[in-house]
């Protein structure tokens, strides 16, 4: 495996190193979602998801 392949799987695996943003990607695994339904469907304040997606592509 390649030293690109192995910083590569390093970052995605480090956007995923909190609870919320698990929370949200297995939310999103049943298609795209709008803030207001990921905020109810993972009981986290609007603000709080909306920090977490910023800068993440989904």
């Amino acid at each position: 495996m390649s030293n690109e392949v192995i910083q590569a799987r390093a970052e995605m695996l480090k956007a995923l190193a909190h609870p919320t943003r698990i929370s949200i990607v297995e939310f999103l695994r049943y298609g795209e979602r709008c803030v207001c339904e990921i905020v109810d469907g993972v009981n986290v304040e609007q603000s709080g998801v909306s920090q977490h997606l910023g800068g993440e592509k989904y």
